[in-house]
């Protein structure tokens, strides 16, 4: 069972770094509806979490990030850096 919550929150933190990540902020602007008026001094709409789930269960996103992580690992790169991927603003299902 311990292991099983270590499990869980290890993938939590790996999700909110991939949430605020660059490719975190990439995929924001792809995603996200600002609001109108601020709320609580922000415009935002999306925490980091949602934008890391949405960034794993879309595939176009999720098919890029998988390719950068196997390209990184063919070239015995380091997987996490500060490097941005491109991906294109606008995506289509």
């Amino acid at each position: 069972m311990g292991r099983l919550l270590l499990a869980f929150c290890l993938a939590y933190v790996l999700c909110v770094l991939l949430g605020e990540s660059p490719l975190g902020e990439q995929a924001r602007r792809g995603f996200e509806i600002p609001r109108h008026t601020p709320r609580h001094a922000t415009r935002r709409t999306l925490s980091v979490l949602s934008i890391a789930m949405l960034i794993l269960s879309h595939p176009v996103w999720a098919i890029a990030l998988l390719l950068k992580i196997i390209w990184k690992a063919a070239a015995q790169r380091s997987l996490l850096s500060r490097t941005r991927l491109y991906l294109p603003h606008k995506l289509e299902p």
